[in-house]
């Protein structure tokens, strides 16, 4: 049995009760594919652990060279962020630990996983 996946993305990763563990749960002896133009890596989330490893790269430049998209052009930002003088980060984390207090595993895990991207970006250190 092979299963096949294009665009895949984050609802096929959550082997809890997610996508990924009904399929690999309904079919635990097949081969998984997957075609994405974004794979993640990540604690939470890997491309390469669900589906196996890399079998073909079709990047941008190859698809340049076959016409299959237009030059892309790229200009690095860099957007300063930052919290208000008057937020204190120690308090605002104490507010949402106290929001979340009452979350049982699986909703707080799944609310992590919402803002984990967001905490990446915004919360980076040479940002803050």
């Amino acid at each position: 049995m092979l299963v096949i996946v294009d665009e895949a993305r984050r609802s096929h990763y959550d082997f809890l009760d997610g996508y990924a563990k009904n399929l690999h749960d309904a079919l635990p002896h097949a081969a998984f594919i997957a075609f994405t133009g974004t794979p993640i890596s990540s604690a939470e989330v890997n491309t390469r652990a669900v589906f196996g490893p890399i079998i073909d790269v079709y990047d941008l430049t190859r698809a340049v060279r076959d016409g299959a998209t237009v030059r892309v052009y790229y200009e690095n930002r860099h957007i300063p962020v930052r919290l208000p003088d008057d937020v204190d980060p120690v308090e605002l984390d104490e507010e949402a630990e106290g929001l979340t207090a009452d979350l049982d595993d699986a909703e707080a895990a799944k609310l992590r996983r919402a803002f984990a991207l967001y905490e990446d970006v915004v919360g980076h250190p040479d940002r803050l």
